[in-house]
Formats: structure tokens, C-alpha cells, sequence
């Protein structure tokens, strides 16, 4: 047997390395996907109690179909400015008024809006705690046959939650 014919059988297969790639994917390590039942999982910043998130992911669900509500012409702006700092507030008015504006009316009839009147629901909502004062809200919105979103942030001010940012899409 030559050296050469040794040196290749005493070799020792090389071992795949766990991670490879730019993307640094562990090859060894099988991951599952998060539990759907754990409302605590990776999407959270910080760790909350899950009573106190079932309850906040409730409330955030009223407030943002409140918000929605407003803008459709079918609540009252003022129902939410406790719960709004005054710049979102201001906002929140002023879109209504825009959407108001688009609506059309002639002498003797009711305000219509070009096709049929579908009140906008909220389909899906999910929520993150990015501190555990600070949550971070998502949600779909139908209107008729189209979708559109609109996402919050809520801080705890003054003892309750205040909507700090509400941007819609």
C-alpha cells in the first residue's frame, strides 16, 4: 500500500459545520414553530402577565374599531380624547373631516357615498409589548370587499394607556 493509498484511509470525513452561509442557518438544531396557544412568545419585548395582555388585546380591539368608527362618519371624535395624545387626536378630526367631505349630498336628500354603505370592521389585531408600558397594535380593517390597515402604539400615561401614534394605511 502506498502512502498515498494510507494517508486516504485513515482520513476522517470532515464534519458539516452547524452554520454555514452569509444567513448563519444552524443545520443540527431543528426549530419549531411558536405555539399559537402562548400569547407570550417571540414576538414580545418584555415578559407579560397573560391576563393583563388578554385584557389589553381586548381593549386595543374596541379602541381601533372606535377609530375606525370615527372615521367612517359614525362616532363621535370625542369619545376617544382621553384616550389620545393631542397631536393623534387632531389627526384622528382631521381625517374624519376629509372622509366627511367626500360624501355627497343634494338639496332634499340624504348623504350618500358612491356604492353601498358597509360599516368597516376590524378582521385581525396583533398586538406586541416592546416595554411593559409601551404595546405596539396591528390590525386589518374591511371595508366592503377592500382591506386596509392601520397600526397604533400605546403608552402608559398618567395611569392609563394613551394612544401615542395611529397610522393608517
Amino acid at each position: 500500500m502506498t502512502a498515498l493509498e494510507e494517508a486516504r484511509r485513515r482520513r476522517m470525513p470532515a464534519p458539516i459545520a452547524p452554520l454555514q452561509g452569509t444567513l448563519a442557518l444552524s443545520l443540527h438544531e431543528p426549530v419549531a414553530p411558536p405555539d399559537p396557544a402562548d400569547r407570550n412568545c417571540a414576538h414580545d419585548v418584555a415578559r407579560i402577565d397573560p391576563l393583563r395582555r388578554k385584557r389589553f388585546d381586548q381593549w386595543a380591539g374596541r379602541f381601533l374599531q372606535s377609530a375606525v368608527d370615527v372615521v367612517a362618519g359614525q362616532r363621535s371624535a370625542t369619545q376617544l380624547v382621553r384616550w389620545m395624545q393631542e397631536e393623534v387626536y387632531e389627526d384622528l378630526v382631521r381625517r374624519a373631516q376629509l372622509v366627511r367631505g367626500s360624501v355627497t349630498s343634494l338639496p332634499g336628500r340624504a348623504a350618500t357615498i358612491a356604492g353601498p354603505t358597509v360599516r368597516p370592521s376590524i378582521t385581525s389585531l396583533h398586538t406586541s409589548f416592546v416595554a411593559a408600558t409601551t404595546c405596539e397594535a396591528a390590525a386589518v380593517v374591511r371595508y366592503g370587499a377592500r382591506h386596509r390597515a392601520i397600526a397604533a402604539r400605546f403608552e402608559l400615561i398618567e395611569g392609563r394607556m394613551q394612544c401615542t401614534a395611529l397610522e393608517w394605511a
